[in-house]
This record gives C-alpha cells, sequence and structure tokens, in this order.
C-alpha cells in the first residue's frame, strides 16, 4: 500500500508540474497574438479614416493632372509629362503613335531634321515629318501625336489606350510600332516594374491587369494593397513631397539619345534637346541586348500578348483604326534570337492582328534599311527615320480601309497650346 501510495503521489505530481508550465507558455503566446491583432486593427482603423477625411486617390487621370498642387509621386515623369500634353488638346489627333524608343528616335531624329531646329523631348509631340508625308499622299492636313516613349512595354500601350484614347480624345487611327523587346525584356521582372504602368494602372479598373501583370501572388497582393489602402498612398506623396533637385539641362549632342530612351525618373523641359543636325555616330549596343535577350521566352512574353491582344481588341471595340508596324533593327541584333523565335513571335502578332481587324506592316527585316540609317543596332538616324515614315505612308495610302478612316478627319487638332 505505501508503494502504492507513493506512486500515486508520484503520478500527481507530475501532471502538476506539466501544468504549471503550460500556462506560462500559452500565456506568452496569447500576449503576441493580442500585439499582433491589436497592430492589424489599428492599421485598419488608421487606413479607414483617411480613407473617409483625405482625398488621397484620384478616379480619373484627368483630375490628378489638373490638380495645380498635386504631390503624385509620379509628377514630373515621363508618363506625367506627355499625358499633360494628350490632355491640352483641344480635339483628337488623327493618329496616335505608340511604341518604344525606337518609334520615339525616329519622330525626333527626322522631325529635327525637318524642322531644322532642336526638339525638347519632354514637351514636343509631334510627328511633322508623318504628318507632311501624309498629307502629300492623301491631299488633306493630317494631325499626329507621338506618344511613344523610351522602355516602353506592349503593357503600358495598353494602359494608354484604356486611359486616353478614349471619349472626346479618341483618335481615328493608332500606329503602334513593336519590337521583340516590348514583349520580352529579360531586365524586367514583371509588366508592373516599368514607370508607366505604375502610372497609369491607378486610373483603370484592375480587372486582369493584376493577372497579368505579375509573376507571383506576393507581388499581386504587394500592388494590391498599395492600390487600395490609403496609407500606402500616402507614402508615396509624402517621399515626394520631400523630393528636391532636377538633373541638369543636357544639349550634348552625343548624349540626345539618352532623353529618347530615358524610361524613368523626374524630368523637365528643356533638359533632353535632340538637335537639328545629328552628326552620324554609330553606337554598338549589342551587349545591352545580349542582356535583354537572354532568355527569349521569359515568363512576362505570354503576359505582354495578353496586353497587348486586350489593346487592340479595346481599340476595334472603340471603331480606332489600328495599324501594327514590326520596327527595323540590323541583323546582327535580329540573329541574337533564335529563328524559333521569330516565327513564334510573327505568328502570334499576326493572330493577334486579324482576330482584331488591325494592319500589320512587318518591317524589322525590311532590306530599305541600311547600315547607315542606324545611331545603333536598334534605332533610326534622321535618315532611317524618313525611310520609316515612307513606308507607313505608303502602306496606309494603298490600304483604302486606313485612307477612309483618315479622310473622315476634320480640322487639325493644336498639339501644343504653347506651339
Amino acid at each position: 500500500m505505501q508503494n502504492l501510495g507513493q506512486d500515486t503521489q508520484t503520478i500527481e505530481r507530475s501532471p502538476r508540474l506539466k501544468a504549471g508550465q503550460a500556462p506560462a507558455r500559452k500565456l506568452k503566446s496569447t500576449k503576441s497574438t493580442s500585439k499582433f491583432l491589436m497592430a492589424l486593427s489599428i492599421f485598419f482603423i488608421a487606413n479607414l479614416t483617411l480613407l473617409f477625411s483625405v482625398n488621397l486617390r484620384t478616379t480619373t487621370i484627368d483630375e490628378e493632372l489638373s490638380k495645380p498642387d498635386s504631390a503624385s509621386n509620379i509628377k514630373g515623369t515621363w508618363p506625367w509629362w506627355i499625358s499633360k500634353s494628350y490632355l491640352a488638346q483641344v480635339q483628337a489627333p488623327d493618329i496616335v503613335l505608340l511604341g518604344s524608343s525606337q518609334m520615339a528616335t525616329a519622330v525626333f531624329t527626322a522631325d529635327a531634321q525637318t524642322l531644322q531646329k532642336a526638339l525638347d523631348c519632354v514637351s514636343y509631340r509631334r510627328a511633322t515629318t508623318l504628318e507632311n508625308d501624309l498629307t502629300h499622299r492623301l491631299g488633306h492636313p493630317i494631325s499626329i501625336f507621338n506618344w511613344s516613349m523610351g522602355g516602353a512595354m506592349a503593357s503600358d500601350q495598353n494602359l494608354i489606350t484604356r486611359t486616353l484614347l478614349t471619349g472626346r480624345l479618341k483618335p481615328k487611327m493608332v500606329v503602334i510600332g513593336i519590337s521583340p523587346r516590348d514583349f520580352i525584356d529579360n531586365t524586367l521582372p514583371s509588366a508592373s516594374a516599368t514607370e508607366p504602368f505604375r502610372f497609369f494602372s491607378r486610373f483603370v479598373e484592375p480587372d486582369k491587369l493584376a493577372a497579368w501583370a505579375f509573376t507571383d501572388d506576393l507581388s499581386r497582393f504587394g500592388w494590391l494593397l498599395n492600390r487600395y489602402l490609403p496609407m500606402s498612398q500616402l507614402h508615396g506623396k509624402v517621399a515626394s513631397c520631400m523630393a528636391s533637385g532636377e538633373a541638369p539641362a543636357t544639349t550634348n549632342k552625343q548624349e540626345f539619345l539618352k532623353g529618347i530612351s530615358a524610361s524613368g525618373g523626374n524630368i523637365s523641359p528643356g533638359q533632353w534637346l535632340v538637335p537639328a543636325n545629328i552628326p552620324y555616330l554609330f553606337v554598338d549596343n549589342t551587349q545591352e541586348y545580349i542582356h535583354r535577350y537572354t532568355n527569349p521566352n521569359p515568363p512576362i512574353y505570354p503576359q505582354e500578348l495578353s496586353f497587348f491582344n486586350d489593346a487592340l481588341t479595346r481599340l476595334r471595340q472603340n471603331g480606332v483604326k489600328v495599324l501594327v508596324v514590326g520596327m527595323p533593327s540590323v541583323s546582327p541584333n535580329r540573329k541574337l534570337l533564335p529563328d524559333s523565335f521569330w516565327q513564334d513571335f510573327h505568328n502570334n502578332i499576326s493572330s493577334i492582328c486579324v482576330k482584331n481587324s488591325a494592319d500589320w506592316l512587318d518591317l524589322s527585316d525590311s532590306d530599305v534599311f541600311t547600315l547607315d540609317d542606324y545611331l545603333d543596332t536598334v534605332h533610326l538616324s534622321a535618315r532611317g527615320g524618313d525611310k520609316l515614315f515612307a513606308e507607313i505612308t505608303r502602306y496606309i495610302g494603298k490600304q483604302p480601309n486606313l485612307v477612309t478612316s483618315l479622310n473622315s478627319a476634320g480640322p487639325i487638332a493644336r498639339l501644343h497650346r504653347s506651339e
């Protein structure tokens, strides 16, 4: 009996010791959980307070850009300046040019030579050389707005289409210059990484944007938080208010291409000027494109094709004619990508164009262009730009549907009130 009593005592002590230790661990865990829940509650209460007390977001791009004291963290960027110019028009242009620095360089170099004056990459948004060519071909004035900018991807062109090429500023035709870089740039982790995407995505409904623009769920979740939680937006505005200083003006004739190709950062009028007569200074930028084309089939490729198809669908539904132009590049640059890629790329673009009743003019390997027409392996000189616009004009002039749409154009839009 004594042994039984001792065993019972031992059995009784043991649970009490364990029971005495467990509440300490549980108490510590409970305190941590309570702190987390309290912090989470404060975070959401703060967001709700801001949501109902401060107008941190705008519903349209017009409202955002019309604010003289806007503290937007993208104020003064390329998309901000070009949007200001576009919205300042009295009426829609006949044609809008979309594309990356390849289209932008062709416009600026050709127009600087045509007009025989230095052109400001920030404020000059016409396409005079192409306007003149089309006016001569069609027999009446044609107005064009140049929306191409450095680093623009197919996804950025999609957002421009959604945001600005509707309503009173809907053009009669859109000419989109494309190249493989606009779909497979390996230097970008996702479509959402560009400055234009960050700017324009705030003014459109997310629908498929989140699915197409991100390669992983975490990035998608972060973007949605930033879009809908006021404190995230306030952080960007505060950072903008604290920023100061501007880059110095650059008129160096050997650096003008940087202004056309630049795709990020704050800029100012007069900072980047394209001279009237550009000396022939060919630069071999092959290494840059080896890096961009390391993987010819990155995760971003199908996403960019989806954005491109969606843009053409929206333009077709809005009654806007579309001409897609495969931009030329030198043979060594094209050979950085395998033949299998080019075949797939051309099939995809052609299929999307047919599906959306868009015209497809492929100049990617056109023998019209020679090495003397390039500033580097992808960007055209003034002479190359002249040839590009002559080819575009020739093609449009032979397409009755495109001619008809432009023949119904009204008076020339006043593209820039300051000009």
